[in-house]
């Protein structure tokens, strides 16, 4: 039989490809950003375990050519290099990358600065050089190979890169015995003696998850081996999975031969790589916005640990930080830890796979685009129609929505959604989907990723705030709708979503907040605008996105209601010049729950308010006809409310200058202030 489907002979070679380095190298170079550096373009220095004919060493040493790499070491040999020449050491390491079989011993001496040299790691005695005694910090004029390896490994360099087998860091917490890899006990060294700035971790287990917990709340950049080499078996699923197609469209006669199905799928290599290249990026990307969120508010995040043992994580074995910690990190106002962010990452995203494949919703014919964005072009452009056919279809719809929803709105997403909506996780991934779509966030996001000259702070601060505002509606349209949205009604939140964010003239002097000083025109017209500076394009955002606090409000007029967004929006914006409900919004959501039941106060006080905000809108609109409602001035407009009752509405504006002066606020401070309009019950509950 042939064994193409399930392995054989026939598919991608990692090596050849690089991918599990290429991968790594992904979260490398975004660390490296996300510090302001370019390490593709400037000079990094680097110490790495493993040698050049290994796949994930060998691949990782070559993806820049501004790399110093000053002492590696493998199971055998070690090199030192104090002053590397980056250009001609680059093109050593390429030699012996190509050279079948090679080691460090066939490295050119030529090649290596002035008192540098290749050493056995058993050796008795390394004689030393003053530059080497100056790069590893010594004052011996020898040592042993392995005390070698572990002043290497302390080395005050840019980026350690892990290539090899082995576990070479623990905590000082930690023994020997409790890292389990007693071949490598001699070379082991404590966090505390660390001093790289950034680690790729591009072999499996090169320290253990305390020790990267301890190094990333010090500083040092990291995220786990789980994150990084994640290409290799992301390849791999790529070809079982396209493997799978190819044999039913050969069985079916749609591919002529097996000799053409073996190159089609060889011809689809350059693609699935860079879609393999794009979810190393896309994970690490999420782990750092997770970073600034849990920055933010960090009790939602202590809530998505406690979920996620409620569904089986072992808090203990996942080495997630104990009550203690977690207490530590958040009064010193510390993020989690990437680390611990890549594993609640990892146990989000199986708790929403496994609900999804449990449900219908990935066959439903609208996400058929989605299982499209896992098939490479060249194979979608061959076969048409027939690639859409898969047996693992639902399974491949749910892994792309699964990734793509996490790592855009963040790991804590689905399940507080979940939460506060009681709605199942399918019908929130539909509503997210829909709302996306009608929102262009895709084409959004694009244009963000596209920039070149904003920092990688601001682009994720950017990204959060779309997420915050799609977020924001879909809680209110799971929250105000009785039966969740379907995807037939994109094309009417579309066309609502663009009016609210474009209209020229939303007749309310206040649309455009202090800080806003862009001009009226088409905000999607200026965010795609090629000749644009990017700063510009940036804040016309920010300003599309300041637009639509209100259009939860308006949807819910316009769809319920009837009415014009143009009145819809003027309606709701006057209702908030008065009331300042969304000024309370955003102070409720800025406050820092400092424990569950204040996590839960926050919530209900946030539906209290949007149950408010639409009975004043209920009030309004039986208090006026709708026709004459855009023609009156502001003052004509409130009249109702203030007759029905003036004496609760002077305390609640009373109560809300208060809070705007003052510099305390609390969720007691909003709960008093928002007690004032409780008298609403009682009027809405008689129109």
């Amino acid at each position: 039989g042939d064994a193409f489907a399930s392995g054989g002979s026939v598919g991608y070679d990692h090596k050849r490809e690089g991918i599990t380095a290429r991968g790594g190298w992904e979260c490398v170079k975004l660390h490296f950003k996300e510090m302001g550096r370019d390490i593709q373009a400037e000079h990094t220095t680097v110490i790495g375990i493993g040698d050049m004919s290994g796949d994930v060493f060998g691949n990782g040493m070559l993806q820049s050519k501004m790399l110093l790499l000053k002492a590696a070491f493998n199971h055998m040999h070690i090199i030192l290099d104090p002053d590397p020449d980056a250009e001609s050491s680059w093109q050593e390491r390429k030699r012996l990358f190509d050279l079948p079989g090679s080691s460090w011993m066939d490295y050119s001496k030529e090649r290596i600065s002035s008192g540098g040299g290749i050493y056995e790691r058993n050796a008795k005695s390394i004689k030393l050089s003053p530059e080497i005694k100056g790069m590893l910090g010594t004052d011996a004029d020898s040592l042993k190979g392995e005390d070698a390896v572990r002043l290497i490994l302390q080395m005050d360099v840019d980026l350690l890169w892990f290539g090899g087998i082995g576990t070479y860091i623990k905590t000082a917490d930690q023994t020997h015995y409790q890292v389990g890899d007693q071949a490598n006990n001699s070379l082991r060294i404590d966090t505390t003696e660390c001093q790289m700035k950034v680690i790729g971790e591009g072999a499996n287990l090169g320290l253990t998850q305390l020790a990267r917990i301890d190094l990333a709340n010090n500083g040092v950049r990291l995220n786990t081996d789980a994150v990084d080499n994640s290409g290799g078996v992301n390849m791999s699923d790529y070809e079982v999975n396209l493997k799978i197609l190819l044999q039913q469209l050969l069985r079916r006669g749609i591919v002529g031969s097996k000799e053409e199905r073996n190159d089609l799928l060889a011809s689809a290599t350059d693609e699935v790589s860079e879609l393999v290249l794009a979810n190393n990026r896309g994970q690490h990307r999420l782990i750092s916005m997770d970073s600034i969120r849990s920055n933010l508010n960090f009790r939602l995040f202590r809530k998505l640990i406690a979920h996620l043992q409620e569904q089986g994580m072992n808090k203990r074995s996942e080495y997630i930080p104990t009550r203690t910690e977690l207490d530590q990190l958040e009064h010193a106002n510390m993020p989690l830890p990437r680390p611990v962010l890549s594993v609640l990452m990892a146990y989000a995203k199986m708790e929403i796979y496994e609900a999804l494949t449990s449900s219908e919703m990935p066959l439903e014919k609208e996400l058929t685009a989605t299982y499209l964005e896992y098939v490479p072009k060249t194979l979608k452009s061959h076969f048409g129609e027939n690639a859409n056919d898969h047996p693992l279809k639902k399974e491949i719809v749910s892994t792309v929505l699964t990734n793509n929803i996490t790592n855009q709105a963040g790991s804590t997403f689905v399940s507080r959604m979940a939460q506060v909506t009681e709605r199942s996780i399918p019908d929130i991934i539909r509503t997210y989907l829909i709302l996306e779509s009608s929102l262009g966030a895709t084409e959004i996001r694009e244009r963000l990723y596209s920039m070149t000259d904003i920092s990688e702070k601001e682009r994720y601060e950017v990204l959060i705030d779309l997420e915050d505002v799609l977020k924001m509606l879909v809680r209110n349209v799971l929250q105000s709708q009785a039966v969740p949205p379907g995807f037939e009604q994109i094309d009417q939140y579309h066309g609502l979503l663009s009016e609210l964010v474009e209209h020229p003239d939303n007749s309310v002097d206040t649309l455009n907040s202090e800080n806003d000083q862009s001009p009226p025109d088409s905000e999607r017209e200026k965010v795609q605008s090629e000749d644009l500076s990017e700063q510009r394009a940036i804040d016309a955002v920010r300003t599309s996105l300041r637009r639509l606090r209100l259009a939860p409000d308006v949807i819910h007029l316009c769809i319920n209601k009837k009415l014009g967004v143009s009145t819809a929006y003027r309606i709701a914006e006057s209702v908030e010049q008065k009331f300042g409900l969304d000024w309370l919004r955003e102070r409720l959501i800025l406050q820092e729950p400092g424990n569950d039941w204040e996590l839960e106060f926050q919530d209900i006080l946030l539906r209290t308010l949007d149950a408010n905000k639409l009975r004043l809108l209920e009030v309004l609109l039986a208090s006026h006809k709708i026709e004459t409602m855009k023609e009156q001035d502001f003052p004509t407009l409130l009249e109702p409310l203030e007759e029905m009752n003036a004496a609760h509405l002077r305390a609640y504006i009373q109560s809300l200058e208060q809070l705007k002066s003052g510099s305390l606020i609390s969720l007691t401070s909003i709960a008093v202030n928002l007690s004032h309009l409780d008298f609403l019950k009682n009027i809405s509950s008689k129109i």
